[in-house]
């Protein structure tokens, strides 16, 4: 299981986001890919993949993106478009990722 943000190194939105999904997955030790639409990196991520390479993330169009896939289903599970505030944010991406870790137990 782990998580792409697809977001862009100039965008603002994307740059509010990144302290917050890290916040979240890194205590837990959820992977997380950046994969930045401009090849610049969103802190506090530093490392970063082209998105244009990402088999799913060349698709997105709405920055900041945050998919969660699962390595169980070889799938995406959930796509949180956008980004309201830190608390919607943090609720969409936690319950996302808790179904995610319900379908790798299965």
């Amino acid at each position: 299981m782990g998580v792409i943000l697809v977001g862009a190194g100039w965008c603002s939105v994307c740059k509010s986001a990144a302290p917050v999904l890290a916040a979240l997955t890194q205590p837990a030790g959820v992977p997380v890919l950046v994969a930045s639409k401009d090849g610049r990196p969103i802190p506090p991520f530093l490392e970063i993949s082209d998105a244009s390479d990402h088999p799913v993330a060349a698709r997105i169009t709405t920055l900041p993106t945050t998919l969660v896939w699962s390595k169980a289903t070889n799938t995406v599970t959930a796509e949180i478009v956008g980004y309201r505030n830190a608390r919607h944010y943090a609720q969409s991406v936690s319950v996302a990722v808790r179904a995610a870790f319900q379908l790798e137990g299965s």
